[in-house]
C-alpha cells in the first residue's frame, strides 16, 4: 500500500500521505489512473493495474535521455543518478520482482576503493554504486532481483559505496591490500538524497545494514556510514531499522547480527565518531590516515606521518590534528575533548599548538 501511495505521488505529482491506509483520495486516484490506461475502473489493484503503474513509474524515475541519466534526486540539488545499466552484467539479475515487494534500502561497503572513474565499478553486485566524488550510479533496475544481501534481496535496493571503512574501534579489512578510507562528505551527501528520493519513488519504509542479513559481513556497512546515513534516514525520513536486536537468519552462511548500540551514537558529539574540530574523534581520522602513515605514527616518527597521510590525499586539518592528538593520548580511546573534564586547558592548548606547529605548515607545504 505505500508503494501504491509513493507511486501515486509520482505519477500525478499528488501528496498523498504515505501510510499504508487505502483512502478514497487513494481509491480516486486508482480509478483515474485506470480511467487514463483503459483498464477496469473499479479502484482495485489487481495485477493489470499494478504492471501498469509499475511501467508509468519507471518511464517516469528513468526517462528514456541520450545521456542515460535517471534523473535528479528528489529535494537535492546534487548531480544526477548515472544510469549505468546497460553496462553491468545482466547475468546478476536473478529475477525479476514486482515493485510492490520492495520496502528497504540495505547499505554496503565495498571493501575497495578505485578512484571516481565509474567503468571501474561495472561489476560491483547492487543496484546502486556510490563513489568517492559523490557521484551515484544505477547499475541495475529495481525490478531486478540482485543476490546482494542474503535474506534481504527479494525486499531492498542494495546500495554499495566505495571505500574500505574501519569497524569501531578503528581497524579496516585487509588494509595493505585494501587500503583504509574514509567515508567523504560527498558520498554522506549523496546518500541521504538516495534514501529520499528511493523514499519518494518506491515508497522504502526501511534502511537496513547488510550485517543483519549475514554473519560474514560484520563490518557492513560501518559505522561512519550507518550513523550519518542511516542513523539520519531513521530520524528526518521516518525510516526503521527493524529495531534494536533485529537481525535475520542466514540459508547460506552464518546468521546476521543487530546494529551494535556503538554505530547508533557514534557520530553524535563526544562519541569517537564525530567528525574534525577539537579532539574531534579518532574513528573517522584513522579511516583516512592510511596504513603506512600509521605504522609510521607507531614508530614515533610524526612529521613523517603527517607527510603520508597527506599524500594520501587527507588535507582537512582537523582531522591530522586528531591523529597526532589521539596518538599522543591513546589512554583517551578517541574521546572528544570535554570542557569540564579535568586539565581540558592544558589538553586544548596541545591540540591547537600541534594544529598551528605541526599540520598547518605541512598543508601548507603541499600547496
Amino acid at each position: 500500500m505505500r508503494w501504491l501511495q509513493s507511486t501515486l505521488n509520482l505519477i500525478y505529482g499528488r501528496h498523498l500521505p504515505v501510510d499504508g491506509i487505502m483512502s478514497p483520495e487513494v481509491r480516486y486516484s486508482v480509478r483515474r489512473f485506470q480511467r487514463s490506461r483503459h483498464l477496469i475502473e473499479n479502484g482495485i489493484v489487481g495485477p493489470r493495474t499494478q504492471r501498469a503503474l509499475e511501467d508509468a513509474a519507471r518511464r517516469i524515475a528513468r526517462p528514456e535521455l541520450p545521456e542515460r541519466f535517471v534523473g535528479p534526486l528528489f529535494g537535492s540539488t546534487s548531480a544526477p543518478i548515472e544510469d549505468r545499466t546497460h553496462l553491468s552484467p545482466k547475468s546478476y539479475r536473478v529475477r525479476t520482482r514486482p515493485l510492490s515487494k520492495v520496502d528497504a534500502v540495505v547499505l554496503h561497503q565495498m571493501a575497495f576503493r578505485r578512484g571516481n572513474d565509474p567503468s571501474k565499478y561495472d561489476n560491483v553486485k547492487a543496484h546502486y554504486t556510490v563513489l568517492p566524488d559523490g557521484k551515484i550510479y544505477l547499475l541495475h533496475p529495481h525490478t531486478a532481483h540482485v543476490s546482494t544481501s542474503n535474506g534481504f534481496n527479494g525486499r531492498s535496493v542494495g546500495v554499495e559505496f566505495a571505500g574500505n571503512f574501519p569497524d569501531t574501534k578503528g581497524v579496516c579489512w585487509s588494509p595493505k591490500t585494501n587500503g583504509c578510507h574514509l567515508v567523504t562528505p560527498e558520498q554522506i551527501k549523496a546518500g541521504r538524497a538516495l534514501l529520499r528520493h528511493l523514499q519518494k519513488t518506491l515508497g522504502i519504509s526501511h534502511v537496513l545494514a547488510h550485517r543483519q542479513s549475514s554473519g560474514t559481513r560484520q563490518n557492513d556497512p560501518g559505522p561512519d556510514l550507518w550513523f550519518h546515513v542511516a542513523e539520519w534516514g531513521k530520524r528526518t525520513l521516518g525510516l526503521s531499522d527493524g529495531g534494536p536486536g533485529y537481525w535475520i537468519r542466514n540459508t547460506v552462511g552464518p546468521d546476521g547480527n543487530a546494529i551494535p548500540d556503538a554505530w547508533r551514537t557514534w557520530g553524535q558529539p563526544g562519541q569517537p565518531g564525530a567528525r574534525s574540530g577539537l579532539g574531534g574523534g579518532v574513528g573517522s581520522t584513522i579511516a583516512n590516515a592510511g596504513q603506512k602513515a600509521l605504522d609510521t605514527l607507531r614508530a614515533g616518527k610524526e612529521h613523517l606521518a603527517l607527510r603520508l597521510a597527506i599524500a594520501g590525499g587527507q588535507r582537512d586539518e582537523g582531522d591530522l590534528t586528531n591523529l597526532l592528538f589521539f596518538s599522543r593520548h591513546p589512554e583517551r580511546r578517541g574521546r572528544r575533548l570535554q570542557r569540564r573534564e579535568p586539565g581540558f586547558a592544558r589538553l586544548a592548548a596541545e591540540w591547537k599548538s600541534i594544529r598551528a606547529n605541526l599540520v598547518r605548515p605541512a598543508l601548507s607545504a603541499t600547496r
